[in-house]
């Protein structure tokens, strides 16, 4: 290491290290940062193997301790790269207590932990039954989290996209049959695929206001609106139909510990991002 560079990680060290903080620093991501444990002092986790971990809640480093608390979305929560600068650091510490380390993912996988997290908190939002008629809109990479929790939970899917090449990945991929292009027909169309068991629960996971006012189309009476996708902007729906309907409308936010552990544990397979890109026999799919 040049001197230059030295002196400016040491700089680093002093501004950001705390106490309770590990020295980490950033490796490759998608969306959330793999972290390389840089400081060897008495914070550290447990040795698991290669010094390699998840952070968890997109540095969640500000949050209430009570036991009223809700660490996903505290009034004081604070994400690196959002309400406090940092998503772009080389070097940072962050509490112990944010960390998931892991012995058997590699640095790929772990990079998808936070993103498959977001689903996995999402689809527990919605109290999920097996057997049920789920459908879930917009099948980014979020989108794609929540149907594999969906399929862990047993429920009957149907995704609808704008994208056809995001359909067929979903049918190559998650074995999804019932794939819809999105448009003013798709409602219509799902019902007619559906017949007398359309969606009790909906996922938007477009982070498109217009989209989010449409997923009322498609729901059953007694259903569950479940807006995973955030936009910056106002949602109104009409209230009639929504009481008449006696509709339920859950928001969800990021993801909390104990959807990183259920990850890091094994209960889902993890595989590369790149899989979505270029789709093939070993990516990404539900046990």
């Amino acid at each position: 290491m040049n001197t230059r560079k030295k002196e400016s990680q040491n700089r680093l060290s002093h501004k950001f290290k705390s106490p309770e903080g590990l020295l980490l620093r950033f490796g490759s991501f998608l969306f959330l940062g793999l972290l390389g444990i840089t400081d060897t002092g008495p914070n550290k986790p447990p040795d698991t193997g290669p010094d390699q971990c998840s952070l968890a809640g997109l540095a969640a480093l500000v949050a209430d301790d009570g036991p009223r608390c809700r660490p996903n979305c505290c009034t004081r929560l604070e994400v690196l790269g959002v309400h406090v600068d940092g998503g772009m650091r080389e070097i940072i510490s962050v509490p112990v207590g944010k960390l998931h380390p892991s012995g058997k993912l590699s640095t790929d996988q772990l990079a998808l932990v936070e993103t498959l997290g977001i689903g996995s908190h999402a689809v527990e939002r919605a109290g999920l039954k097996e057997g049920e008629s789920v459908l879930v809109i917009g099948c980014g990479p979020i989108g794609l989290s929540v149907i594999q929790f969906a399929q862990l939970a047993g429920a009957n899917l149907s995704v609808v996209d704008l994208d056809p090449e995001r359909l067929r990945f979903c049918r190559e991929q998650f074995n999804i049959e019932n794939t819809l292009t999105g448009g003013p027909n798709a409602a219509e169309e799902l019902a007619d695929r559906l017949g007398d068991n359309p969606p009790t629960a909906v996922f938007d996971v477009t982070g498109n206001a217009k989209s989010m006012m449409q997923s009322f189309r498609y729901i059953a009476q007694g259903g569950r609106i479940i807006f995973v996708g955030i936009v910056m902007d106002d949602i109104s729906f009409h209230d009639p139909d929504f009481h008449r309907m006696e509709l339920t409308l859950l928001a969800s936010r990021n993801s909390r510990p104990q959807d990183f552990q259920r990850i890091i544990e094994g209960r889902l397979r993890v595989t590369s991002p790149r899989c979505c890109s270029a789709p093939n026999p070993s990516c990404a799919s539900a046990k």
